[in-house]
């Protein structure tokens, strides 16, 4: 079946995907799973690597963002906060792997990196935004106890 397109001249056609200016996003994970780092220093190390879809006011980015407890250690502790995984780091274990993230929804601060001889201008994550009642610190810190005082039998309202 042949498919239906408009044809368009060079100067009619965009070159690139458009970039979110910086600043403070909801995000949804599409893809997670775990890499294995290539650079001299860490190679062979485990790192995770998550795809965004993040969301503006305009359109949606992906955006690709990596890290682990030995890079970008910040991002990996906020991420798992943001995204409900906070006690699943604090034991120590995390499991991006075959999109074990998938689904998972947060905020991300993101900046606009400049292009390079290499690559073309693009998003990237600044940080994650954890809600304080979300961080790990929360989870070791003693809960308050609240004890409801039952009515007083002669109060009844009838």
């Amino acid at each position: 079946m042949a498919m239906k397109i408009t044809p368009k001249g060079e100067k009619d056609i965009s070159k690139g995907f458009e970039n979110l200016p910086a600043g403070e996003y909801p995000f949804t994970v599409m893809e997670s799973g775990i890499n294995i780092s290539k650079s001299e220093k860490n190679k062979g190390r485990e790192m995770c690597a998550v795809k965004l879809i993040v969301h503006g006011p305009n359109f949606d980015k992906h955006v690709y963002d990596y890290f682990a407890d030995w890079f970008s250690e910040w991002k990996l502790k906020h991420f798992c906060e943001v995204v409900g995984l906070a006690k699943e780091y604090a034991s120590g274990v995390v499991e991006p792997d075959e999109n074990g993230w998938q689904d998972r929804q947060g905020f991300v601060r993101l900046a606009v990196k400049g292009k390079t001889s290499e690559y073309p201008e693009k998003n990237e994550v600044v940080d994650y935004l954890p809600e304080d009642n979300q961080t790990v610190e929360s989870l070791s810190q003693p809960k308050a106890v609240v004890t409801a005082t039952p009515p007083d039998s002669d109060d009844v309202p009838f």
